[in-house]
């Protein structure tokens, strides 16, 4: 779950404006950190749906956000957002009591399957959080939340970006 810099990237090595990185855990290498909800796994339960989560990143201050995606009989496929404290709990700063739920593209009698999954996750520098993924129709899409968890009003359309179709040839 710890990211680190990539050597080849000009950010490297770190500036010294750049917080110091959080520290690993303590113990051997592989072993689940016990600080970490007490046994080292944190399970969320959403709105009693299935849920799995795509992608993972740590912010700098040791806080973990994780993009996923709720599914469940005779309701649409929802994307999760969650950020957790760096034991485990829910962080209540962030959308609702820790989680943000987006589900822009709903299934409708004119679009059954329309669903959007989020498998990406990005941090900004200044907190924003970057999740990118696809709809079901394999169109490519993108969606900035503030570090409180709402969708950013400045990126693209209310947060979110949608990509064309693309046309090959002329």
């Amino acid at each position: 779950m710890l990211t680190g810099r990539n050597p080849r990237s000009s950010a490297w090595p770190p500036r010294p404006h750049d917080p110091a990185p959080t520290p690993p855990p303590s113990g051997p290498s592989g072993t689940l950190d016990p600080s970490f909800d007490g046994d080292g796994i944190v399970v969320t339960n959403f709105d009693g749906g299935n849920t799995e989560a795509s992608a993972v990143q740590q912010q700098p201050d040791g806080k973990v956000v994780a993009v996923g995606t709720m599914f469940a009989v005779g309701i649409d496929f929802k994307t999760v957002v969650a950020r957790y404290n760096s034991n485990g709990s829910l962080d209540p700063s962030f959308g609702s009591a820790g989680t943000a739920v987006l589900n822009l593209i709903s299934s409708s009698s004119a679009n059954p399957s329309g669903y959007e999954i989020y498998s990406a996750i990005a941090l900004q520098k200044d907190g924003k959080i970057l999740v990118g993924g696809g709809t079901s129709g394999l169109t490519p899409l993108m969606a900035r939340l503030t570090p409180t968890g709402a969708l950013d009003p400045t990126f693209g359309n209310g947060g979110v970006v949608i990509v064309p179709e693309l046309t090959v040839g002329g």
